[in-house]
């Protein structure tokens, strides 16, 4: 009888992220102020994670966040300039940042001059930490949008769950 044996390597890798750093959408009207929820959701203990956070500047200003979750130590936003902040959370002592969801809000003015617009909140550049100094590079991220209504309307088309949706936003 004839055979033969081959044998077979076969590699798979891990290809989902340790976390994810979500901003929210919210609309607001032109010239107020309003927030986001800032969510992370981590299947690892992290100790901390940042992002640059690119926003169109002259749409949304007077950035500021405000930590929610006990599991927080310090957070923190720093402008960069250009549109460009980078936020940092730490988790405090004896804790981590793992399974969470909304662990803070990231606060803002629109702008009070100009037309309708949509400002992306855009998390780039995200990375984090484990408790041993372990460098985690493999965040992902989800953009999060904030609809200005000022004198026109918008309009807004988006998928979600695999439904259609259109939205529409104006002044009442």
């Amino acid at each position: 009888s004839l055979s033969a044996t081959q044998t077979l390597l076969v590699v798979v890798r891990n290809s989902s992220p340790d976390f994810t750093v979500s901003l929210g959408t919210t609309n607001v009207f032109a010239g107020q102020s309003s927030s986001v929820p800032l969510r992370l959701s981590a299947g690892v203990p992290l100790a901390s994670a940042s992002f640059v956070l690119e926003t169109p500047e002259n749409l949304v200003t007077n950035l500021v966040l405000e930590p929610l979750a006990p599991e927080i130590g310090s957070a923190s936003l720093q402008a960069e300039g250009g549109g460009r902040f980078g936020l940092s959370l730490e988790a405090s002592a004896n804790a981590s940042l793992q399974g969470l969801d909304t662990v803070a809000r990231l606060r803002f003015s629109a702008i009070s001059n100009g037309p309708s617009a949509i400002a992306v909140l855009r998390p780039v550049s995200v990375s984090g930490s484990l408790h041993d100094g372990t460098a985690l590079r493999g965040g992902r991220s989800v953009e999060g949008r904030v609809f200005i209504i000022a004198r026109e309307p918008l309009l807004d088309a988006a998928m979600a769950s695999g439904t259609r949706a259109l939205t529409l936003y104006g002044q009442p």
